[in-house]
């Protein structure tokens, strides 16, 4: 070929290669951003990942100490903060959705069934902002959102031995077979720390205290205290925390200290805890009022003879009876707005009856008193003879409050009640011969139980009144994330 023409050819490949790369460019620069952008995204994704599975971890571990839905939420959120998702110090609660909004993370609830934590789901969503890189200086945007989300479950586990052996009952296999393992408590305290840590004491007894409940056990999720000549005698001693001993003290039954803790049988009873809200709402200017032979209180409601008064069901300001009162409660549900005092001489029986109490205020809580020689016998619904209408009396329920305030039953004469004393944020005390709770089932609920008296209880004829069946020991439950 002419050496001429050959140079020629060169010149022109040369060139054709120069123009097919110059037109090539900008794809390359394009594809190259894409690339590094995308691989940004991808690593803070996976970081939100990470964050959201030990946040849905946390939230599902918290629900089964607590089964508090809003501390299980606040707690997962709190975890995703401390890695690295962006919060707000005053994260939203949605009570009808159980959600938790924190700026850019979102924690939803299913709460478990069953009185239990089995089956809760925590699912944590969380959002990122990411500054785009390459991208931004071409002009394809400032920023892109990326997310994750995932949850967590709780379920329980529990040996198929345990579990066939409790399938003649009507509780769930789990919660059978951890009665059968533990006993179900007729006196438990509920305030244990949410982190399992228990340092202080939930339940003291002292003095000369007498208890009786050898059908059941005793329950703190803190610690039980026993001073002074204490005699007591029950299916078995549970504590969060220690059990502390002094005195001369005689109990009869297992000790199991450091038994972790377990949660307000009665937290998913929507029946209740309705009940006991639309209490705290409810309003009322009239109260009953017993004094000697007398009883007045809303129009309707009470009627007296010469052989005592009788009270209906209905909304009362408040409950006072003192003096030779003989105040007989007919079946149904009574609200009270304000305090309980009974004191003197006075005799009150019912039979089918729930008392639900408003809680008040924090500075200013509602108290249940009953002193003296009050002889008081109450006795609750059964599922048999609840009853209708708005009301109906809550089976098994005999007394209950969400008050914080402490209540106290005292005085010389016996105080026989068959049914549950619920008070999950208040104390309750007992002294002197006020606390003889009747044969087959009489339970106590409180945050905190001091007694210094007689107590008898049982739990054996509590499923007849429908009152929530449940074991000393948590029920053995898992954790898994699910994606």
């Amino acid at each position: 070929m002419n050496t001429h023409l050959a140079g020629l050819f060169s010149r022109d490949r040369r060139g054709a290669v120069a123009i097919w790369v110059a037109m090539s460019m900008p794809l390359l620069i394009t594809s190259t951003v894409v690339t590094v952008d995308a691989g940004n995204w991808i690593v803070n994704r996976n970081i939100l990942q990470g964050s959201q599975d030990a946040a849905a971890l946390k939230g599902a571990l918290t629900y089964k100490a607590t089964l508090n839905a809003q501390t299980a939420a606040t707690a997962a959120a709190k975890v995703a903060e401390l890695n690295g998702a962006t919060g707000t110090a005053t994260p939203s609660w949605n009570s009808s959705t159980n959600t938790l909004t924190d700026n850019q993370i979102t924690v939803t609830v299913t709460p478990g069934t069953g009185g239990t934590s089995s089956g809760a789901v925590v699912a944590v969503n969380i959002s990122k902002t990411v500054a785009d890189g390459l991208a931004s200086v071409f002009g394809a945007g400032n920023s892109t959102t990326v997310s994750t989300s995932g949850s967590a479950t709780v379920t329980t586990s529990v040996s198929s031995n345990a579990a066939t052996s409790t399938t003649s009952t009507s509780v769930p296999a789990a919660v059978a077979a951890n009665i059968t393992a533990s006993g179900q408590p007729c006196m438990i305290a509920l305030n244990g720390d949410d982190n399992g840590i228990t340092t202080g004491n939930d339940i003291t007894l002292s003095g000369n205290a007498s208890v009786s409940m050898s059908s059941c056990t005793i329950r703190s999720n803190a610690g039980i205290t026993f001073s002074g000549n204490v005699d007591v005698t029950t299916d078995g001693f549970y504590a969060g925390g220690a059990i502390s001993i002094s005195g001369n003290a005689t109990l009869v039954g297992t000790k199991h200290s450091s038994a972790g803790q377990i949660p307000d049988p009665y937290a998913t009873d929507t029946t209740l805890q309705n009940a006991l809200t639309a209490a705290n709402s409810a309003t009322a200017t009239t109260g009953l009022q017993c004094s000697n032979s007398t009883c007045t209180g809303p129009s309707g409601l009470v009627t007296c003879t010469q052989s005592g008064c009788t009270a209906s069901p209905g909304t009362y300001a408040n409950f006072n009876a003192s003096g030779n009162t003989t105040l007989t409660l007919k079946p149904g549900m009574y609200v009270v707005t304000g305090n309980v005092s009974l004191s003197g001489n006075t005799t009150i029986s019912g039979s089918g009856v729930t008392i639900l109490m408003a809680a008040g205020t924090n500075n200013n809580p509602n108290t249940a008193t009953v002193s003296g020689n009050s002889s008081v016998a109450l006795t609750a619904a059964t599922t048999a003879n609840v009853g209708t209408g708005t009301t109906a009396a809550i089976p098994g329920i005999v007394f209950a409050s969400l008050t914080t305030g402490s209540s106290s039953f005292t005085g010389n004469d016996a105080f026989p009640f068959s049914g549950v004393f619920y008070v999950p944020n208040g104390n309750l005390t007992f002294s002197g011969n006020a606390t003889d709770g009747a044969v087959g089932c009489a339970e106590l609920v409180a945050e905190k139980i001091t007694i210094s008296g007689n107590v008898d209880l049982a739990s054996t004829g509590c499923a007849a009144y429908g009152a929530a069946q449940f074991g000393s020991l948590p029920i053995p439950s898992a954790v898994a994330l699910k994606q």
